[in-house]
């Protein structure tokens, strides 16, 4: 499991998913035990489509079951996109400018958004993991970056409430069906939020959120705010204020497809709504939910090996 924590977070900061898949293959379940949702292989997940046929039976409001928004065996249908990693404006797009749904900074939040930029002395187009990332101090990823981050993630039904676990971190929200209303003024600031759900006439199930740490980020940032004509990813994050509400849209349209939309209210830091584009979600009938925390010993050795040297910076400047 360490070896797999290093090697994985080294990945996704550098973006080198050959490494994710060659030894994601080495992790083998034991006898009558299933493989995590980021360790299966190309060949498995295709596999896992043939659980979905058409005209299969569901519950439209049963969600549960282990989930994937990196789905390549389901194919693009309506514009639904279908990988959750980049929803929310993380890789830089060729052309340089913003996707169309990026909300314009408020002075505010532009100076929070500066506050994140990355200690380093790396060459322009380098792809670099941002020294200033609150996950390379253990810190949990919070909502709704559990969401962009995603190592998969298992929801739980039950009478008065719907239970979301996430593999990384190894963390659980609560979403509240029982009726009860978010708290105006919440008591304390979770990395999860308060958050209570209801389903809609047309099945789908709403959840509405506040109370948001705001040490978390929404996710990495595509350098399209930064210093002009500087190109890499990995050079600052998206904030967010302790004032962010968020709106989520789930429906499970078939057996085996669960499409997701996430919508961010934060007038302190972001001019307009940030709406995401629907979201199409696998389910894993062949996957279970893995222990998966960040270790500060090991998270420190990763620190010291690839974040400082990828960067040129000496270690102090993480710690």
């Amino acid at each position: 499991m360490q070896n797999r924590l290093i090697i994985s977070i080294f990945v996704l900061g550098a973006g080198l998913a050959l490494f994710s898949t060659a030894f994601a293959q080495t992790e083998l379940p034991p006898p009558g035990w299933k493989t995590c949702p980021q360790c299966l292989t190309p060949e498995q997940t295709r596999a896992e489509v043939k659980f979905n046929p058409p005209g299969m039976p569901f519950n439209p409001r049963d969600l549960s079951g282990v989930w994937h928004g990196i789905a390549p065996g389901i194919g693009k249908e309506g514009g639904l996109l279908e990988n959750t990693h980049n929803v929310f404006a993380k890789l830089l797009l060729p052309s340089g400018t913003p996707p169309p749904n990026v909300p314009r900074l408020t002075p505010y939040g532009k100076q929070l958004f500066d506050a994140t930029r990355t200690e380093s002395n790396a060459p322009e187009g380098t792809a670099v993991t941002n020294t200033k990332d609150p996950m390379l101090k253990c810190n949990p990823l919070g909502w709704p970056r559990w969401f962009t981050y995603e190592y998969g993630m298992e929801f739980v039904t039950l009478p008065d409430r719907v239970i979301q676990f996430f593999e990384l971190d190894h963390a659980f929200r609560t979403i509240w069906t029982d009726g009860r209303k978010l708290p105006e003024n919440p008591p304390e600031l979770r990395w999860g939020g308060w958050a209570v759900g209801h389903w809609e006439p047309d099945n789908t199930f709403v959840v509405e959120s506040d109370g948001y740490d705001d040490r978390s980020w929404i996710s990495e940032a595509g350098n399209f705010v930064t210093k002009p004509g500087e190109k890499g990813t990995g050079r600052n994050g998206w904030p967010h204020s302790d004032e962010m509400k968020i709106v989520e849209r789930w429906k499970r349209t078939s057996y085996g497809v669960l499409e997701a939309q996430l919508t961010i209210i934060d007038p302190k830091v972001y001019a307009t709504p940030w709406v995401s584009e629907p979201l199409k979600h696998m389910l894993l009938p062949d996957a279970e939910i893995w222990e998966y925390f960040c270790v500060p010993t090991d998270n420190d050795y990763f620190n010291e090996t690839h974040i400082a040297p990828g960067n040129q910076v000496p270690i102090n400047v993480i710690k």
